[in-house]
Parts: structure tokens; C-alpha cells; sequence
């Protein structure tokens, strides 16, 4: 479990061992290939510096977002899900910058509901 820029890198080996601790958030972004992956992390890493230690952050790419998709019920890519306790709180589909993931984030935390974005 390798951190790039501040986000893990999910695969079938650490997904487990990624939900975090004492109800923290994890947030995890499912891309595939041809998502801007480049764009997407740097967002991630610029997210995850923003809430420190208090939200985990990771990213899927290919070989795992098919697990994904099965396990949590979406099927468009980017899709960002907001877990804690290894339930997803909310989704929110579609390329995003730091602002609008830190916004997301701020957002159902302050709210404490649980949503999907279609």
C-alpha cells in the first residue's frame, strides 16, 4: 500500500485493509482508463492535504473499479464515493477539481445524510 502524492492506490490486496479506523471517511475516486487519471490524482492529493489525517484518500483504476461498481452500485466512471464503516454516506459522478471534491466532502459531513448523485 503505496501512497502517489498523498492517495493510495486501491487493489484486490488492500481494499480491506483501507476502510478506515473509528468511522473515519474514505474517500475513494473509481477511474478508468481514458478518465484523465493525472487530473483526477491531482485533485485527490490536493483534497487529501486539505483534511489531513481526517479523511483517507484513494483512487481505482482498472483492474479493480468492475469490483466496485458490483460492491457499491454505480456504473459511470469518474465516480467519487464517500464511505465510512464501508458504507457509502454519497456518490458523486463526473470529473471534479480539489474545490468540488473538498466541497463534497465538507458538505455531507456537515450534513450527516446520506445521498446519491445519479
Amino acid at each position: 500500500m503505496q501512497p502517489f502524492r498523498g492517495v493510495t492506490r486501491i487493489t484486490e490486496d488492500n481494499i480491506e485493509d483501507l476502510i478506515p479506523p473509528r468511522g473515519q471517511l474514505l474517500l475513494i475516486a473509481c477511474l478508468k482508463q481514458g478518465d484523465d487519471k493525472d487530473l483526477a490524482i491531482d485533485a485527490l492529493s490536493q483534497t487529501a492535504r486539505w483534511f489531513s489525517r481526517d479523511v483517507s484518500v484513494c483512487f481505482a483504476g482498472d483492474d479493480i473499479v468492475g469490483y466496485l461498481m458490483d460492491r457499491f452500485h454505480f456504473s459511470a466512471t469518474p465516480t467519487y464515493l464517500l464511505l465510512r464503516h464501508g458504507n457509502v454516506l454519497a456518490t458523486r459522478s463526473g470529473r471534479a477539481k480539489a474545490e468540488d471534491l473538498i466541497g463534497f466532502v465538507r458538505c455531507v459531513s456537515a450534513c450527516g445524510q446520506a445521498s446519491r448523485d445519479a
